[in-house]
């Protein structure tokens, strides 16, 4: 074997003395036939073991930088004997029996005059840094596992040389399959929204020049591969140097398109009608308030027009509710386009209908109009499968405002109904305004307003009391005071809803009974206060009071007469619907009722739609949810939200929060939970006399589940609400299912509050944080909703009866994996 001289290698013992290992191979025998010292002590061997060996013997196992065993071939001396060409940083491992060592081997072809004749190895070794370098990637294949596992895509953007890394997941979410974007901020921002670019770098900027302190967050459009625009949701955290300079920006991109979505779905659902798409009441309410004020300032005229459809009911009777709601919905779209661009409508319910006809200069142009409307109901509707059109008729009630008395938007409705019942009753399908009705709806309002004279005449009017629990005392904290008449001896009692018209119109009458309430309840609380009880009252105010400032004098006379009750004992409870009316008097009358130490309630809160803006500036220092809200808490998907909704903003106002109209052991237990603080209602005591309440505060004794029940954490709320979701879905699908209706089962599976979906696609995956278990859940949610399209399928075909076991062990299987979810959190709320 013809070796190469070593002596022919120049500067060799030099060489040599280099910190890195060094190995001459012959390149006829492919021997190693040199080798420094600091390559003996890498690799642990002795010259005479190492000398005359190859680099192909099997004195370790070679491996490649991911672990896999190289064969002779893909060695780095056996690259250059094929190829005659060098090999730079070829990282490469020698396992052991007992470890592995990392090197970073660089071979060198030696040429005798163009003759290849040995092969100079030299390498380092970086076990550390392969192994730092491992654990690195590691930690960021975690992280990637992590954050495809919230959906979100991650960034990381290096600020000095512009290189930009982001995940699989955030290219994904565009569209594309992970590998086609390029590492550069250049090409992310080419994917921003037009009009939103200069914002999204603005919003950089400015958290960059603050030195990021302030959390970065920017909402912002982004273009997904099949061309549509997607909302991302990006919030970030900057790295700088010790100058201040940003040197690293990473962060993550969450898609929140679907929630923009479901949001709008919200807004307008709450403010709509679903059926018809018009406005609902409470919008419509709004819009005619806006529509009154500007009146005022434009002196135009307005006119409200009360629509009841004709033979509605025998369609109904005749095709069912499918072509009834079919028929409202033609109605409606016909109405709509009959109007003007200033004009707005709303179904009042059922096939009721009101119109307001607004920026009028004359009441002669309600005439064209009003003949409109006829003759586009009574055309024939053409709605029913299969079957000849159907026919509806319109009964018409008309009013208009301004009038000479001020009146507000209730009773401008109340005078068109009158019309519209006189004109249904005098033969249909015709208009009457309500000035033709003045003298009998007057006179018949005359005749309530006699009747309760008589009755507090003779002193027929009683106050009874209504308990009220205080979750955090474990104990009854007050009552609230309630009005009943006895109109008639041996009759029932009577609450003043059936003389509401009367006091609304009258407005001294109205006076006249809240200071008589006012005088009964003070007196009562101080019997009270003088027996030893510490007991709080709560006393409606109307709009009148309110809005007149009557209440201040009245309740300063009080306090002087009746020293032994404190102001902090006295609550006043505002209709909400009555502070929008005139926010700006009634947050004046509260303020200097404030000051006089009495404590304010916004009364039927949710009933109004107020705005956070009155929220904000009534100083108000209780919210009481509307019964309406608080019964339907477990059946209506809607009711559970909004009712969390306003604890959670009463919360971040310092308010108490009251739910009333309570009535079950199992809705007081979830009121507290969500943070309810007072509990009123049937469960807790039936309103009752003066003389009844010492003893039913001395021997009442909650339910045992409300003492060891506390508020648990948002998390655990936001499961709880999963929870409540899921049956309610259960039950609305039955129901649907029981009604024979395909549109409402069609809604049910596919309406926003469909399943679980949503929510684990937003909270439940932010707060789930085993993958497995939400994993879990979402296969589950994925087999019941493809249970029940099996069941709407059959339903379509009409094969009876429908198996609900499938159904029904899902949820549970579902239910009682939340529960498990739910039992995890053991930490109460602070």
């Amino acid at each position: 074997m013809n070796q190469f001289a070593l002596e022919r290698i120049p500067h060799l013992d030099l060489i040599a003395l280099m910190p890195v290992g060094l190995i001459v191979h012959d390149a006829n025998s492919e021997a190693a036939i040199f080798a420094n010292a600091k390559a003996l002590s890498i690799l642990g061997m002795s010259q005479e073991e190492l000398m005359g060996t190859k680099a192909s013997d099997p004195l370790w196992k070679p491996l490649d930088h991911q672990g896999r065993v190289l064969s002779s071939e893909q060695l780095p001396v056996s690259v250059t004997l094929k190829t005659h060409q060098p090999v730079s940083e070829f990282m490469m491992g020698l396992a052991y029996p007992d470890k592995t060592i990392w090197l970073s081997v660089n071979t060198e072809p030696l040429f005798d005059q163009a003759h290849l004749s040995a092969i100079l190895v030299t390498f380092t070794e970086v076990t550390n840094e392969k192994q730092l370098r491992d654990e690195v990637e590691l930690q960021k294949k975690r992280m990637e596992l992590a954050v495809e596992a919230t959906r979100d895509g991650l960034w990381d953007w290096d600020l000095v040389t512009d290189e930009a890394y982001h995940s699989r997941q955030f290219e994904r979410m565009l569209g594309y399959d992970g590998n086609e974007l390029p590492d550069n901020s250049q090409a992310w921002s080419l994917l921003v929204h037009p009009e939103d670019i200069n914002e999204v770098f603005a919003r950089v900027k400015r958290y960059l020049t603050s030195q990021g302190k302030q959390p970065y967050k920017s909402v912002f459009r982004m273009k997904h591969k099949n061309g549509e625009w997607r909302w991302i949701e990006a919030k970030g955290k900057a790295i700088f140097d010790e100058q201040g300079n940003p040197t690293r920006f990473i962060g993550f991109n969450h898609d929140i398109t679907e929630q923009l979505e479901q949001t709008k779905r919200i807004e307008y659902s709450a403010k709509h009608d679903m059926l018809t798409g018009l406005p609902n009441r409470f919008l419509f309410d709004e819009l005619l308030h806006n529509a009154l004020q500007r009146t005022k300032r434009s002196h135009a005229r307005v006119g409200l027009i009360y629509l009841d459809l004709d033979g509605f009911k025998a369609v109904n009777d005749q095709y069912g509710h499918h072509v009834g709601d079919r028929v409202l919905v033609q109605v409606a779209h016909r109405l709509e386009a009959s109007l003007r661009t200033a004009d707005f409508l709303t179904r009042h319910g059922g096939d009721e209908f009101i119109i307001c006809l607004s920026e009028m200069q004359d009441d002669r142009e309600l005439m064209p109009i009003l003949e409109r409307l006829l003759e586009t109901v009574n055309e024939p509707l053409e709605v029913a499968d299969g079957h000849e059109a159907v026919h509806v008729g319109a009964s018409i009630g008309v009013t208009t405002y301004p009038q000479e008395t001020e009146l507000g938007a209730d009773a401008l409705i109340r005078q068109a109904d009158l019309a519209m019942y006189e004109a249904k009753a005098s033969g249909k399908n015709q208009y009457l305004f309500f000035s033709a009705l003045e003298n009998k709806s007057f006179s018949e309002i005359s005749e309530l307003k006699n009747q309760l004279i008589q009755v507090i005449d003779n002193n027929a009017v009683y106050l009874h009391y209504q308990p009220k629990y205080d979750v955090h005392k474990r104990r009854l904290c007050g009552v609230e005071a309630l009005l009943r008449l006895k109109i008639h001896p041996g009759e029932p009692w009577a609450s003043p809803q059936s003389f509401l018209s009367v006091i609304e119109y009258d407005a001294t009458l109205a006076q006249t009974l809240g200071r008589w309430v006012f005088e009964e309840a003070f007196e009562q609380l101080a019997q009270w206060n003088m027996a030893g009880m510490d007991i709080d009252i709560s006393l409606n105010v109307s709009a009148h009071e309110m809005e007149e400032s009557h209440i201040l004098p009245l309740l300063t006379s009080l306090f002087h007469a009746h020293p032994a009750v404190r102001p902090e004992q006295i609550e006043l409870e505002i209709l909400e619907s009555s502070a929008i009316n005139h926010p700006e008097k009634v947050a004046e009358v509260i303020r200097q009722c404030k000051h006089l130490g009495v404590k304010i309630a916004l009364d039927d809160f949710g009933t109004g739609y107020a705005s956070l803006s009155y929220f904000k500036h009534f100083p108000v220092d209780t919210l009481k949810i509307d019964r309406g809200f608080i019964t339907e808490l477990h059946s209506a998907h809607k009711d559970f939200s909004i009712v969390r909704a306003s604890i959670g903003l009463a919360q971040a106002f310092h308010c108490q929060v009251v739910a009333e109209g309570v009535e079950t052991q199992r809705v007081g237990e979830t009121l507290i939970k969500l943070g309810c603080d007072v509990i009123q209602g049937f469960i807790v005591a039936n309103p009752m006399k003066a003389s009844a309440i010492p003893d039913f505060f001395q021997s009442y004794a909650p339910p045992e589940a409300w003492r060891a029940c506390q508020e648990i954490s948002p998390a655990e709320k936001s499961i709880l609400q999963a929870l409540n979701d899921l049956d309610v879905w259960r039950q609305n699908l039955k129901a649907s299912f029981s009604e024979q209706t395909r549109d409402s089962v069609h809604h049910i599976l596919f309406g926003p509050s469909s399943l679980l979906s949503p929510w684990l696609r937003a909270e439940g995956a932010e707060i789930i944080q085993n993958s497995e278990t939400l994993a879990k859940l979402n296969d589950l949610n994925t087999q019941l909703s493809q249970q029940a399209h099996r069941l709407m399928h059959r339903f379509q075909l009409k094969r009876e009866p429908q198996d609900w076991t499938l159904i029904d062990r899902l949820v549970q299987t579902l239910s009682d994996e939340l529960t498990g979810c739910l039992d995890s959190f053991a930490t109460p709320a602070e």
